[in-house]
């Protein structure tokens, strides 16, 4: 468990004039701890040098994305930090409504509404002017970029896949995200700022109605494949999201389908990057799910 007692520290250090009554742990991501101060505000401390930035992106772009979408997401407006004992800057905003989406039960979760709301959302954010992320420093691919930016995951991986889970998975492994490389469906996209990391985790949902109420963490933000964030939810949620979204170009399943195999591939990269060794664990069993190994 995380000492919430330092957080509550590094807060009323940088702002003298909140007083945190009561702070409460939400959860110590890949990149960043979350801690929310008196059920209103909630600070995110980044983890390593390269979440630092990362939020610095977040604090430039999110406020120019805002009007545009049909959705409510964090409006960085506190900034703290560096700080003796925390060398980052860290940043809170007020809290949204509603609880991520992976906390609620299956049932209570209606993916015609749902899909239909994150489609509008994605159609707007896809729309946005990609000057916007550019001008705010985030990371940006061209179609040839990101697919080799997939491949070479695949190469720094292959050796934990060999080891772990065997000569054929890894082969099997090699030869999809080949096949990916060599498609010319792969880069047949006009690149557009995308959240990058959608999926429930970061999908805010009244339970009492089922709507959705907000997006959050958008530490991944990029000039990417728009498929990227239709990668990350079921079959059924992805249909009722392109009702909304509109058209498509014809490529966009295709990729999608792929792009969704490449979640693993991350984890199993930042396990063994970090030496964390839970999400390695997961990252290999899902790729173990994947390969058959």
């Amino acid at each position: 468990m995380e000492d919430t007692e330092r957080y509550r520290r590094l807060i009323e250090a940088a702002f003298p004039e909140l007083e945190a009554r009561e702070v409460v742990f939400l959860g110590a991501g890949w990149d960043s701890t979350t801690v929310l101060v008196d059920g209103e505000l909630v600070f995110r401390f980044p983890r390593r040098d390269d979440v630092a930035r990362a939020l610095e992106v977040e604090r430039c772009l999110l406020p120019r994305l805002a009007p545009r979408l049909p959705l409510p997401i964090p409006r960085l407006d506190l900034a703290g930090g560096p700080l003796p004992g925390f060398p980052w800057r860290f940043a809170g905003y007020r809290a949204l409504p509603g609880r991520p989406m992976a906390e609620l039960p299956a049932g209570d979760i209606r993916p015609e509404r749902v899909g239909h709301a994150l489609g509008a959302f994605v159609r707007a954010l896809h729309d946005a002017p990609a000057e916007l992320a550019e001008r705010c420093g985030a990371a940006s691919y061209t179609p040839e970029g990101w697919v080799e930016r997939h491949w070479q995951l695949v190469q720094e991986i292959l050796p934990i896949v060999e080891q772990t889970l065997g000569m054929e998975p890894a082969r099997r492994l090699l030869a999809f995200w080949a096949e990916y490389r060599s498609d010319p469906r792969s880069r047949q996209f006009t690149p557009a700022i995308v959240h990058a990391d959608l999926n429930p985790d970061h999908v805010l949902i009244d339970p009492a109605t089922g709507e959705v109420t907000g997006i959050i963490d958008f530490g991944d933000v990029c000039i990417g494949d728009p498929a990227i964030d239709f990668a990350g939810f079921s079959e059924e949620i992805v249909a009722a999201m392109l009702t909304a979204y509109g058209l498509a170009d014809p490529g966009l399943l295709h990729r999608r389908q792929a792009l969704a195999r490449a979640i693993p591939l991350y984890a199993t990269h930042f396990g063994t990057l970090f030496s964390d060794e839970t999400v390695l664990s997961a990252g290999l069993a899902e790729l173990a799910r994947q390969l058959g190994g």
